[in-house]
């Protein structure tokens, strides 16, 4: 009995040891990946680097004079050596080893959670998941959602739920906070339905929402994410619920009248989103979702089987919570780590089933014993070269504009793979090698603008924006304005901001999609074909996608009519984004992007919704620095022939 219990002590250390040694290899491996692909490095730190103090990114980023606190975090951490960035993970998989161990009651199931939450590729794209700086800060909010979830998931922990509100409480400048707000909902209504809530728990809520409360009085409405109002809506139906227990547990249907409150409240949400509308940015991401969720998407789904299954109550609010951020992350990337953390959590069902097997397997026969710890340690390995390769791969492709992924995505062109470092490297050197001085101001939409200063940034150069992705009406407006005037008109602008902030190289950056048929002849936009009544065939129209599309954005902000400037036809918003009419013709992003397509050597350029005469140009003062044609795929339409889809990206210098 002695040697018995020797033998189990053991085991119990060396199960012990292995937990530990995942979690220690888990974060070793993440840091590697992240600094064997470059890539992945935040564009906006790139930019805070370059600039001499905060008040100087300021002017950088926005020359109107518009500062979010936001880049006050920005400019903190962007001041960190390169390699030292995956620290800010640590918190989040060290949290993760915790409550799965918490939850599980065993160091290898935690381990491996933290292990495959770790070398996940979505756990190092987030890092530059979107254009507008907000990956980082997603972390901190994917910690405080995990400390909130340890107090309150398992035994009620007021200590753990108190310090989650004080990190939410601290990032609530950032838009996507509300995620944390949501999420607390959810499990707080779990536990409602399986009978395990009490006014403590409640009160926790009550504080969050207060919170919330006060920033939408403070910040608005619109500056947070789409989701943020209905969450707020969301926890005001659950709490009313929550203090209502004791009335509403008398009634035979108690239940029924408490799913009422949370169907109003999800109802009066999403009409208040409806006429409010949120705060939105584009973003780039990679076009396969597997690669992004890796193993912990994968094993989370026969977890979720078996919870359904077994109908565990701690485990339901692990799947409630999971399946909430997922669903939240379609169009949010800022919390695209909050998600991996609770798929690897729930991945965790399956994963603690697996390993029970193997210890009762050693009772059995030690060969089968021996078999199965290959097989885990197999298991182990090919994670380790399959998320290597998925990671390397997703590297190149992480930071893919927003409009190629959706083209792609739309035209059924399959996954598209661009080498950003090049393409980054040959804009730097192109406007190095023409600009007069290392100071220049680059016109673009502002999903681009951390792309293209931190390519000019690796230059040596200081590139100044009128706009970036958290520019308010000011900017947007400005540089709105010069897209879509006259391109005459917009000259002069130029020319007056040129000598405003005593910057004299100014560059315009457009890009757009375009095909190719026969002979040496480009059409502007994607080819499609629609059924009209009474034609016979189809007819051959074209979609806008690049900076084209965002006409109809850029007149938005721009405070202009489109009926001045395009054919209405609102069925189809990328074709109307083609249908230029006179005036149309002639604005400044029209003209520039018929030039680049001549000036780059195509015989004929045709935009095919307005006419099938060839188009030409009038815009005189830009000159052509730099051009590139990204190959995206073929298509074939019926009656009307292949054409091959081109993405061109080109810059333009303002000159005498």
């Amino acid at each position: 009995m002695l040697l018995r219990g020797n033998d189990m002590n053991g085991r119990s250390n060396i199960t012990e040891i292995l937990g530990y040694l995942l979690l220690t290899l888990g974060i070793i491996v993440h840091f590697w990946f992240f600094i064997s692909n470059p890539g992945f490095y935040p564009q906006l730190f790139t930019v805070a680097r370059s600039a001499s103090s905060l008040e100087d990114l300021c002017k950088m980023l926005s020359i109107t004079g518009e500062c979010d606190s936001f880049y006050i975090y920005t400019w903190i951490l962007a001041k960190a050596p390169t390699f030292l960035v995956p620290v800010y993970q640590i918190p989040a998989v060290i949290l993760i080893f915790i409550i799965t161990r918490k939850i599980f009651g065993s160091t290898v199931t935690a381990g491996l959670a933290s292990f495959i939450y770790a070398i996940s590729p979505g756990s190092l794209i987030v890092y530059n998941a979107d254009q507008a700086g907000l990956a980082l800060a997603g972390l901190l909010i994917t910690i405080s959602a995990l400390i909130t979830t340890y107090g309150l998931i398992n035994e009620f922990k007021f200590q753990y739920a108190l310090m989650g509100l004080v990190l939410y409480v601290a990032l609530l400048g950032h838009v996507a906070v509300h995620v944390v707000l949501l999420l607390l909902a959810m499990v707080l209504l779990v536990r409602y339905i399986s009978n395990q809530i009490d006014l403590r728990t409640g009160a926790i809520l009550i504080l969050f929402l207060i919170s919330a409360l006060i920033t939408f009085f403070i910040n608005g409405l619109r500056y947070y994410s789409l989701y943020s109002v209905p969450a707020v809506v969301l926890a005001i139906g659950v709490s009313l619920g929550l203090f209502l227990n004791k009335w509403l547990s008398t009634l035979s249907s108690h239940k029924v009248v408490y799913a009422s409150i949370i169907l109003v409240s999800a109802v009066t949400s999403g009409l208040l989103m409806l006429v409010i509308g949120s705060y939105s940015y584009n973003y780039t991401t990679t076009t396969n979702m597997i690669y992004v969720y890796g193993l912990p998407g994968l094993l989370s789904l026969p977890s979720m089987m078996l919870v359904f299954t077994n109908r565990k109550k701690l485990q339901a609010q692990l799947v409630a919570v999971a399946v909430t951020a997922l669903l939240v992350n379609l169009f949010d990337p800022s919390i695209m780590s909050l998600v991996l953390a609770y798929l690897s959590l729930t991945s965790c069902v399956f994963i603690d089933i697996l390993l029970r097997v193997i210890k009762d397997l050693h009772v059995v026969n030690w060969k089968i014993r021996f078999g199965a710890t290959v097989a885990l340690l197999a298991f182990i390995t090919i994670s380790f070269f399959g998320s290597y390769l998925a990671v390397s791969e997703e590297a190149a492709s992480a930071n893919v504009f927003s409009e190629i992924t959706r083209l792609t995505a739309d035209k059924g062109l399959g996954k598209i793979s661009i080498d950003l470092t090049k393409l980054s490297e040959d804009l730097g050197r192109a406007v190095k090698s023409t600009a007069n001085s290392s100071e220049v101001l680059i016109i673009a939409h502002w999903d681009y603008a951390y792309f293209l200063q931190s390519s000019l940034a690796s230059e040596g150069l200081r590139a100044y924006l009128i706009a970036n992705p958290r520019s308010g009406i000011r900017g947007k407006s400005l540089l709105s304005s010069i897209m879509v005037s006259s391109w005459e008109t917009s000259k002069l602008i130029l020319e007056n901001i040129s000598s405003e902030i005593n910057v004299k190289d100014v560059y315009v950056f457009v890009s757009f999609a375009y095909s190719v048929s026969y002979g040496n002849n480009s059409f502007i936009g994607v080819p499609g074909s629609i059924t009209l009544e009474n034609y016979q065939y189809p007819v051959l129209v074209f979609d806008a996608y690049g900076d084209l599309y965002s006409i109809i954005e850029y007149l938005y902000y721009a405070n202009k009519s489109i009926e001045d400037y395009l054919y209405v036809y609102r069925e189809r918003p990328r074709t109307m984004a083609l249908l230029w009419t006179l005036d149309g013709r002639d604005m400044l992003i029209a003209q520039l992007c018929v030039k680049s397509l001549l000036d780059s050597g195509y015989k004929n350029v045709y935009n095919y919704v307005i006419g099938q005469a060839p188009m030409n140009y009038t815009v005189s003062g830009f000159e052509l620095v730099y051009s590139n044609s990204i190959e995206v795929g073929r298509i074939s339409i019926t009656y009307y022939g292949d054409y091959t889809v081109y993405y061109m990206v080109a810059l333009f210098k303002l000159i005498d």
